[in-house]
Formats: C-alpha cells, structure tokens, sequence
C-alpha cells in the first residue's frame, strides 16, 4: 500500500502558463500596498464566506474597507458568466463580506470592454427572479489597468 503524502506535491507540467500568469497578476495586486490579503484559491474560502463566486482575493484598503479583487488577463466571452459573477459579488456586499469590486485588467482595451460589458447588464437573477440594476449596483465594481493601480493604498472607496 502506498501512503499518500501529507503536502500537495509540486507537479510543473501540470500549471499552464495562462495559470502561471494568473497567480503573478494575484501576486502582484497584493503588494499593492493593502494588508490581510485573502486568497480566494483556498478551499476554506467556502467554508468562511457564504458566496457562490470566489474573487481572486480579499484585501483591506487602509480606509478599513474590503474589497473583492477580480484580475483578468483575458475576458470572458459570454455577458451571462459575468452576470453571475455579478450577483455573487452583489450578495456579498449585502452579506458585508466586502464593500466593493476591483477588477485589475492589463490594457485600457480591456478595461473600456469589461466596462461596455458590466453596463449591458441590466438584470441579476436572485432566488430565481430578475433583480433590475440601478446606479448604486454599478458603483460597487471598479475597474482599473494595472497602471492605474500603482499603489491600492491611496484608492478611496
């Protein structure tokens, strides 16, 4: 019988490049300038916050506030994925699990059509009924190029 080991072992052939890169974008938002950075990648993650999506991380801004982080190095094809994303973010501010969402894109490009696509969402599903969006739902997601988040601590909510 073979004991299986205690740790995770490291296997490179099974990381992917776009993963790779994925984990530096996460790495490099939470040296920022923000503390108690919570990696959404753990399996804990569902068990301490009762929310459907994970974000890439949590952190605290130096106001107190915090904030869901969402990096994105390529953007989903599809509105409806980044409606449900939405929601979840939507009910974890509700639930005061976090304040606001920051999505970090590379380019400007990036950041004006992730922006086009959250504004043509109109509607959140919520317990299976339509929840239409007003202005108070779109300010709760910024968005910003990595350029623009030179240093998180000195962004105010």
């Amino acid at each position: 019988m073979v004991e299986k080991p205690l740790m995770p072992v490291f296997e490179p052939a099974r990381i992917r490049p776009s993963t790779l890169q994925h984990h530096l974008d996460n790495q490099w938002v939470r040296d920022k300038g923000c503390t108690h950075w919570i990696s959404g990648d753990r399996g804990d993650f569902f068990k301490k916050y009762e929310v459907k999506h994970r974000p890439d991380g949590l952190i605290t801004l130096p106001s107190g506030h915090r904030v869901a982080i969402e990096t994105e190095r390529t953007l989903k094809r599809n509105k409806q994925r980044y409606q449900s994303i939405m929601t979840s973010h939507l009910l974890g501010r509700q639930k005061k699990v976090w304040h606001r969402v920051f999505y970090v894109v590379p380019t400007a490009k990036q950041k004006s059509a992730l922006q086009v696509m959250f504004n043509d969402i109109k509607f959140v599903m919520v317990n299976g009924k339509p929840v239409n969006l007003e202005e108070k739902h779109y300010n709760i997601f910024k968005f910003f190029t990595y350029d623009e988040l030179a240093e998180l601590a000195e962004i105010t909510i």
